[in-house]
């Protein structure tokens, strides 16, 4: 990695491998955020709109898209997730983003809540407006050959129905069961 500062967190390690999209490159990477940890933000179904590629339409329209994330990330950046901390979430990666032309590299968490996939930054930083370009830049990244995703399973609690959740992603399909 090329001397970069890392802004608003703390920078462990690097592992599996970099993506790049727009003005920025997205390593894996350990990291802790400076602060308390706001409420999630840039939501995958913020990125994008009302026109989703055919393969997250259902997972959007049911609240599980974070399923389809985790299925995209082995196969984008190189590693497989580790499991959330949260019992109640299927989704815990950390990042760098290194802007191209600045000395500079910001750490988020992408993760999700009860399904719903969205990138984590500090509540020091950086800016809303260039949070806003990472997680375009992010997005974009795991949104190129959506179709291709890595199989999976695991289960998720959820606290509102009382129950645990298998999700799972078999050559390609996704899919959410109740389990009894």
């Amino acid at each position: 990695m090329r001397d970069v500062r890392v802004q608003f967190g703390d920078f462990e390690d690097m592992f599996g491998s970099p993506g790049r999209a727009e003005n920025f490159t997205f390593v894996p990477a350990t990291v802790r955020l400076h602060g308390d940890h706001p409420p999630a933000a840039h939501s995958l179904q913020e990125a994008v709109g009302p026109n989703p590629p055919a393969i997250l339409v259902e997972p959007l329209r049911e609240g599980f898209e974070a399923a389809w994330v985790r299925g995209r990330i082995p196969l984008v950046f190189g590693f497989e997730p580790d499991a959330p901390g949260d019992e109640s979430s299927l989704l815990y990666a950390t990042f760098l983003a290194i802007e191209t032309e600045s000395p500079f590299a910001y750490p988020f968490h992408c993760t999700d809540a009860a399904g719903r996939a969205s990138l984590i930054f500090s509540p020091a930083g950086p800016d809303v407006e260039t949070q806003r370009r990472v997680a375009a830049a992010f997005w974009s990244v795991l949104l190129h050959k959506p179709a291709d995703l890595a199989d999976f399973e695991s289960k998720r609690f959820d606290p509102k129905q009382g129950r645990w959740q298998t999700f799972a992603c078999v050559g390609g399909d996704i899919s959410r069961r109740d389990d009894q």
